[in-house]
């Protein structure tokens, strides 16, 4: 069984710089063209959100915009 592809963390082709210990996710609501990545800074409250079109997902042309 293969791996899924990488697309929002560290090292991710087209994802926003993101700390070692920072815990990225993301999440793709039903009938929608966007995916929203979300990282939670370490302990902190604090959390980063992105969102970039569904369509480009795992492509070397990812966008992550912050919102």
């Amino acid at each position: 069984m293969g791996k899924d592809p990488l697309v929002f963390a560290e090292g991710a082709v087209g994802s926003p710089k993101m700390a070692e210990m920072d815990f990225p996710g993301v999440l793709l609501p039903v009938r929608s063209d966007w995916a929203i990545g979300q990282a939670k800074h370490r302990d902190e409250t604090d959390v980063t959100v992105s969102a970039t079109p569904r369509e480009q997902l795992g492509s070397k042309g990812a966008t992550w915009t912050k919102v």
